[in-house]
């Protein structure tokens, strides 16, 4: 949706962050170790962050 698009580098990169998203979350990594080689997601991270879980 809105995320994908408001994307700071366009709406691939925003599509991509949200499967990198699921990619961590499928292999139990966390977001922020995996957006340290993904930029997309690090962008996405940057911009909106996000809220660990306890």
């Amino acid at each position: 949706g809105g995320g994908g698009w408001g994307h700071p580098q366009g709406g691939r990169a925003g599509a991509s962050a949200v499967r990198q998203a699921i990619d961590a979350a499928l292999n139990d990594v966390s977001l922020d170790e995996y957006a340290k080689k993904r930029k997309e997601l690090r962008g996405a991270l940057e911009k909106w962050g996000y809220v660990k879980p306890k």
